[in-house]
C-alpha cells in the first residue's frame, strides 16, 4: 500500500531547495503579477496557491527553440546542431491534468522520426504533482477518465492539508527525491489520510460531468452542422486557446539568416491562424474561421483518437477560462450532445 508522508512548510521549502540544487527547477512563480510556469532561480519564489495562467508545456516544448545554426565559411556552409538538453529538470506543481497532457504529447514527438529535444527532456524530468483540492469552474478532467488527485504520470503527488502538505511517492524516482528530506517527514496518520480522502471527494464532486463519449460519437455526422458557424461568429481567432492549451503542439520552422550566418528556429504556431495552412501556391484549405474552429475541435476529439487511441484534451478548461469572447468547450460538448 502506498504511504503518504506529512511535510510541514519548512520541510516543503527544504524539499524544493534540494530539487533546485539537483535539477533545473520549473514551477509556478509570479512574473509581473501573473502566476506562470517558469524556470526558477530562487526556490522561495515557488507558489502553489492557485493554478498558473500557463501550463508547464514550455518546459518540454519551448515556445522558441533554436534547432541548429549555420554559417558560411568560404564557399561551404557549416552546420552546428543545437546542443541537446542533458540537464534534468524538475517540474514542481504540475497538476494531474497537465501530467496527462504530456502523455498526449509523447506519441507525437516520440514517433519516428523522434524529436530528440523533447524526448530527452521528458526522459530526464522529475514530475512533482500538486493535487487540485479546489478545481476551477472550467475544469472537467473527470469526464475524460482522470481526476484532480490522479497519480498517473507523476513521480510525486503533493496534497495541501492542514498545517502543510502530504506527499506520495508514485515512482522509484519520486521516492529517491523525497529521501533527501526523509528526516523532516513523518508518516501521515489516520486523521491526515481521512483529510486527503475528503478533499479528494469534494474536488471530484465539484466537477461538472460531461458525456464526452457521446460527444465524440456525434461528431461523426456533424461536419456540416450550423453549430460551427455559430461558434465561429463569436471567435476572434486570437489563438490564446491553443497557446495556453497543454496538449496543443502546432509549430512553425523558420530560418533566420544574415549575410554569413543564421539559425533555424522552431516556434509555437496556432491552427487558429489563417497563415497556418496557407500554401506557397496561395491556396488555403481552411480559408474561413469556421473551418479552423471545426478543425481544432475535430482534431482533439476525433482525429487524435483515430491516430493514437486517446482524446486530445485533458479537461483543464484553460481555453474557456481565458477566451476573451467566452467560447467554452464544455458548452460546445453539451450543445452537440443535445442535438
Amino acid at each position: 500500500m502506498a504511504e503518504w508522508w506529512f511535510m510541514e512548510p519548512d520541510a516543503f521549502h527544504a524539499f524544493i531547495r534540494e530539487l533546485g540544487e539537483r535539477f533545473i527547477l520549473y514551477a509556478p512563480t509570479r512574473r509581473g503579477g501573473t502566476l506562470t510556469f517558469t524556470f526558477v532561480e530562487n526556490h522561495e519564489d515557488v507558489e502553489l496557491s492557485k493554478r498558473p495562467f500557463t501550463s508547464p508545456k514550455a518546459a518540454f516544448l519551448p515556445q522558441t527553440e533554436v534547432l541548429l545554426k549555420f554559417s558560411l565559411r568560404g564557399e561551404r556552409v557549416h552546420l552546428s546542431p543545437a546542443q541537446r538538453p542533458e540537464s534534468p529538470i524538475a517540474v514542481v506543481g504540475i497538476r494531474p491534468c497537465e501530467a496527462g497532457a504530456l502523455k498526449l504529447l509523447d506519441p507525437v514527438f516520440s514517433s519516428p522520426p523522434e524529436d530528440i529535444h523533447y524526448t530527452l527532456r521528458r526522459k530526464n524530468a522529475l514530475l512533482v504533482g500538486f493535487a487540485c483540492t479546489s478545481p476551477e469552474r472550467w475544469c472537467f478532467c473527470t469526464s475524460l477518465g482522470s481526476s484532480p488527485f490522479d497519480e498517473d504520470g507523476l513521480d510525486v503527488l503533493l496534497v495541501e492539508v492542514s498545517g502543510g502538505y502530504c506527499a506520495l511517492a508514485v515512482t522509484e524516482r519520486g521516492r529517491k527525491a523525497l529521501e533527501v528530506v526523509r528526516d523532516m517527514l513523518r508518516k501521515a496518520d489516520e486523521a491526515l489520510l481521512g483529510e486527503i480522502e475528503e478533499r479528494r471527494r469534494q474536488a471530484e464532486r465539484a466537477m461538472k460531468t460531461l458525456d464526452v463519449e457521446r460527444f465524440i460519437a456525434r461528431l461523426e455526422d456533424m461536419g456540416d452542422d450550423p453549430i460551427w458557424e455559430e461558434i465561429a461568429a463569436r471567435c476572434i481567432g486570437c489563438g490564446i486557446c491553443t497557446y495556453l492549451c497543454p496538449t496543443c503542439y502546432c509549430f512553425d520552422i523558420q530560418d533566420e539568416a544574415g549575410l554569413t550566418s543564421g539559425r533555424r528556429v522552431r516556434v509555437w504556431d496556432s491552427c487558429m491562424y489563417p497563415e497556418y495552412t496557407l500554401e506557397a501556391s496561395g491556396h488555403n484549405p481552411r480559408p474561413k474561421r469556421v473551418h479552423r474552429v471545426k478543425n481544432r475541435i475535430y482534431h482533439k476529439f476525433r482525429w487524435y483518437v483515430d491516430l493514437f487511441g486517446l482524446v486530445g484534451c485533458v479537461g483543464c478548461g484553460r481555453c474557456a477560462e481565458h477566451c476573451p469572447v467566452n467560447v467554452d468547450i464544455k458548452e460546445i460538448i453539451s450543445e452537440v450532445v443535445r442535438r
